[in-house]
């Protein structure tokens, strides 16, 4: 796949995570809204440093958005592993089943994280499963541990099973 096809490919996801869970006051009649947390809701930046590199990623390469797009039902975080991957980590207000019937998530299977119960999931427009989310609840929402590929890099083990481990390297300093 061509670099400008992986890109937007990746933005397409990024988008479809947010546009498919539902958008808030301008969602359509039936699609499913946030349920609103304010401040409560956990930022992943605040992450400690020590904990992200012990999840894979490098805490110098800190960037907090999407693209630069505010995301009122989201808050993101993303790090570079210095390796074949981005490690993302994001909170949402969108309940754990809002993320479950998700249309653009497949391949749903049962994973552990510290002592709770999550899944790990690929987006459907990601025929390489280059890319895997891990999600499961909190008392401030839904986190979602995200493993994306980056151009022109080959996966060096199965997207799903970094999400995984990163998740649960991570787990101590999420909220429960």
């Amino acid at each position: 796949m061509s670099t400008l096809g992986k890109s937007v490919r990746v933005m397409a996801a990024c988008a479809a995570v947010v546009v498919a869970a539902g958008c808030g006051s301008d969602a359509v009649a039936g699609s499913p809204t946030a349920a609103p947390l304010g401040d409560a809701q956990f930022d992943p930046c605040s992450i400690p440093d020590e904990a992200i590199a012990a999840a894979g990623a490098d805490p110098g390469t800190e960037q907090p958005d999407i693209f630069g797009v505010d995301l009122s039902e989201w808050n993101v975080c993303k790090w570079d592993s210095n390796s074949w991957y981005y490690l993302g980590v994001l909170s949402t207000t969108y309940s754990f089943d809002q993320v479950r019937d998700n249309p653009q998530s497949r391949a749903f299977q049962e994973v552990v994280v510290g002592t709770r119960d999550a899944v790990s999931y690929l987006d459907v427009n990601d025929p390489d499963l280059s890319d895997c989310d891990v999600a499961f609840s909190s008392s401030r929402g839904v986190l979602i541990v995200r493993v994306t590929t980056k151009v022109n890099e080959v996966s060096a083990s199965p997207p799903c099973d970094v999400a995984t481990r990163a998740a649960n390297a991570l787990d101590s300093y999420l909220p429960r």
